[in-house]
């Protein structure tokens, strides 16, 4: 069995997770946005505002973690491609089913968990726009 990062591409410097450390502070930066968002909830609207917002920026945090695991093994070379294409299909179900559960449950507002999961985008375009470039980080 070969090393994984002979096979997958990157786009910078590894981190301890295997992931790049673009992609690893683009979902810092989502978990960051989603914590900033839950407070301003609940100052604004209350705890049960705070706690959807809370739940949205979760499920935001968390797909992009799973899809930068997804992506790397489906766009890597090997014979394991498949199961990576069919593990991020099973991670959309289950993120469907998750936010259909939480919606269901009443206890918190569709509206709260989507401004959380608003996150997701703003996180990342703040990752990339702060994130080191691979040709601007330094070598010793």
């Amino acid at each position: 069995m070969s090393d994984t990062s002979e096979t997958v591409p990157s786009d910078g410097p590894s981190s301890a997770s295997g992931l790049s450390a673009a992609m690893m502070f683009a979902v810092i930066a989502v978990a960051a946005v989603a914590i900033a968002l839950s407070v301003g909830a609940i100052a604004y609207r209350g705890l049960r505002a705070g706690a959807g917002v809370a739940s949205g920026g979760l499920l935001a945090t968390l797909n992009l973690w799973a899809f930068a695991y997804v992506g790397r093994g489906v766009l890597g070379e090997g014979s394991h491609r498949r199961f990576w294409g069919l593990l991020g299909g099973l991670k959309f179900v289950a993120l469907l089913a998750i936010t259909f559960a939480l919606l269901k449950s009443g206890q918190v507002s569709g509206i709260m968990v989507a401004i959380g999961y608003g996150s997701l985008p703003v996180g990342v375009a703040i990752g990339n726009y702060l994130a080191a470039r691979p040709d601007e980080v330094e070598t010793r």
